[in-house]
């Protein structure tokens, strides 16, 4: 692929929080010839900042490059990314025409090796924290699309409550469930705010139920012809585990959160709150997300009936809001502040100004 051809590539983000069927959606995305679709990596946002200025890349720039590219990285690499050796070479390639944009959109070309790049013409990313900075998003690239991907509140809190349990994490239900009424209320204020034009909005029911209708919505959305080999993403999905031979531990990982990419879609978890929520469970999920939910085009349940807030819960309240404002915080700060405290985090020599030990990145696969 040329420089002019990756100049072309068009880049889009997937919206959502978590078992909400984003990694489905990615996964049916990425089986499209033309559509590079990762998750849960966002340099595209942490590295924009640092290299958006520099007009005349060198080695030791795309070096740097390389190196923040993994500092950034929320470990995840293993499972779909190829090698720092893959993007160094295509870096050095193309380095005399190198821009921020260019560059970021060959990191992502370095994404399932397997795959055949010669006809991408988009990418889709995904990322969960994409609302707390999306703004920022839709400046640094103006000419992004955003597919919003909802699920029933009662579904989706069901499914988060069991992920976390098997993760022997305890998170109540009213903590859940503000955090997607959080989300998408945001979410949908900001589309407002950024331009409805660049929003699609699918609901994960839909897209389990009508994956063909959905899917040939979401190509039309952005730009791309519908091709129906999206509906085989499993045999694509199975084929690239036996090819990229994982770490058993980084399987049995990837088998417990995600072991449904490895099967045909189905309906199965549609409506599962009925059965495996109790009556007080869904009615308090009900109370915080109904409003919103409603707004979407979810249903109120028969015989719902409002809950009184326990005590209790303000005191996770706070705890929400407290990491909440944190979190706020770090990305307002200005981006060296940010890169300080990500080399801080993660560099085990941090005297003389000596940042980041080689351990860091050799964990993370740096020098294949």
């Amino acid at each position: 692929m040329d420089i002019e051809q990756i100049k072309n590539i068009k880049l889009n983000f997937i919206l959502a929080t978590a078992r909400t069927g984003s990694t489905l959606l990615s996964a049916m995305l990425n089986a499209h010839p033309n559509i590079v679709s990762t998750f849960e990596e966002p340099f595209a946002y942490n590295l924009y900042p640092k290299y958006k200025n520099i007009t005349k890349w060198t080695s030791a720039t795309i070096q740097e490059f390389c190196f923040d590219f993994y500092l950034f990285s929320e470990g995840r690499l293993e499972v779909q990314f190829g090698t720092k050796k893959d993007l160094e070479t295509l870096l050095e390639k193309n380095k005399e025409y190198l821009t921020v944009d260019s560059a970021i959109k060959i990191a992502y070309l370095c994404f399932f090796p397997n795959k055949e790049k010669k006809e991408i013409t988009t990418v889709v990313d995904k990322q969960l924290m994409f609302h707390l900075y999306l703004e920022k998003i839709a400046k640094n690239y103006p000419d992004s699309k955003f597919i919003i991907l909802h699920r029933d509140p009662r579904d989706q809190c069901l499914t988060r409550f069991k992920m976390l349990k098997r993760k022997n994490i305890h998170q109540g239900y009213y903590r859940i469930a503000g955090a997607w009424n959080f989300v998408y209320g945001k979410l949908l204020r900001l589309k407002t705010k950024i331009g409805s034009d660049r929003f699609l909005e699918v609901k994960y029911e839909d897209l389990v139920s009508n994956p063909e209708i959905e899917l040939k919505k979401i190509c039309s959305f952005l730009d791309i012809t519908y091709n129906n080999v999206m509906l085989k993403y499993d045999e694509q999905i199975n084929e690239e585990v036996k090819k990229t031979k994982l770490d058993a531990e980084i399987l049995k990982e990837f088998s417990l959160f995600h072991g449904g990419l490895r099967e045909k879609v189905n309906t199965e978890k549609i409506g599962a709150w009925k059965k495996d929520l109790k009556t007080e469970e869904a009615n308090l999920i009900w109370t915080i997300c109904g409003s919103l939910a409603e707004k979407i085009g979810y249903t109120k349940h028969e015989n719902f009936i409002k809950q009184k807030i326990k005590p209790t819960e303000y005191l996770v309240n706070f705890t929400v809001y407290r990491i909440r404002i944190v979190t706020y915080l770090y990305h307002a700060f200005p981006y060296f502040v940010r890169y300080l405290v990500k080399k801080i985090k993660y560099g085990k020599n941090f005297k003389n100004w000596v940042l980041i030990s080689k351990d860091f990145y050799d964990k993370n696969y740096y020098n294949k």
